[in-house]
């Protein structure tokens, strides 16, 4: 190879490495906005980026980070596209999902035999051009398996939601970023949170349960910041308390016996 050429050929690899390295994108409809003005405001993009994973990071059981999951699944799939629930506990509720407003006709519920049969079928779904989101609760993730999984969202244009336990917070990650989910308490009038079984709610109000979604980590975005969001228990709407925008999400049942 003569010298020209091979100069040509690292610029060429140069250029394509500052792509990745500076987190520049192709900004089409590929960015997908919330449903929320406040949510959009928060976000360092405006919306949820197809082509990459999310860490939804659980505080506690019941903080409302699978309801908020899958509102981010609907939003993808309102251009086109299979919802996919990786369900490895067997405790997803679709009717709940249908609330949310996910079509009941594209909602695909997969139910693995073991965590192998799960990482393979979420690796699977990720990689597949009819699928608009991935919503999956898979708290323990090696490296490798977590680069795999964000190839496969990349290949497959599709939007990755990753339930995972708060302890994982600063272990590596190739998500797009990490957000904390936490219950907070409104105006200190909240009873205490109710536990029945595996279930358990949130502490409430009279105007609802309220939620803190944390920036822990990502692209774009050095400083850790919040927006805290209320779930209306009589309407089962969600809105963020800042400026009273509503996120349809009659949750009148939850998505899973309990969000660990």
């Amino acid at each position: 190879m003569s010298s020209s050429l091979q100069h040509d050929t690292l610029a060429e690899l140069r250029e394509k490495l500052r792509h990745l390295e500076t987190g520049e994108r192709n900004q089409s409809h590929d960015l997908i906005a919330t449903g929320c003005q406040a949510l959009d405001r928060f976000l360092p993009e405006g919306g949820w980026r197809r082509g990459t994973l999310i860490e939804w990071l659980c505080a506690e059981p019941g903080s409302g980070a699978a309801t908020l999951a899958m509102l981010a699944a609907r939003e993808s799939s309102r251009v086109g596209g299979a919802v996919v629930v990786m369900d490895n506990r067997r405790d997803f509720y679709p009717p709940a999902a249908a609330l949310l407003g996910i079509d009941s006709t594209r909602l695909v519920v997969i139910r693995a035999k073991n965590q192998q049969d799960q990482l393979w079928a979420l690796d699977q779904a990720l990689k597949c051009r009819g699928v608009a989101a991935v919503w999956a609760e898979q708290h323990e993730i090696d490296p490798h398996t977590f680069r795999r999984l964000q190839l496969a969202a990349e290949t497959g244009n599709t939007l990755g939601l990753l339930l995972r336990n708060a302890r994982v917070r600063g272990q590596p990650t190739w998500s797009e970023m990490q957000l904390l989910v936490q219950p907070v308490r409104a105006g200190g009038h909240n009873r205490p949170a109710l536990a029945a079984g595996r279930n358990q709610t949130l502490a409430s109000s009279a105007t609802g349960r309220h939620v803190r979604v944390q920036w822990i980590r990502g692209r774009g975005q050095m400083q850790q910041k919040s927006v805290e969001l209320v779930i209306d228990e009589v309407t089962g709407e969600i809105r963020p308390t800042e400026n009273g925008d509503w996120l349809r999400a009659r949750d009148t049942k939850p998505l899973v016996q309990t969000e660990s």
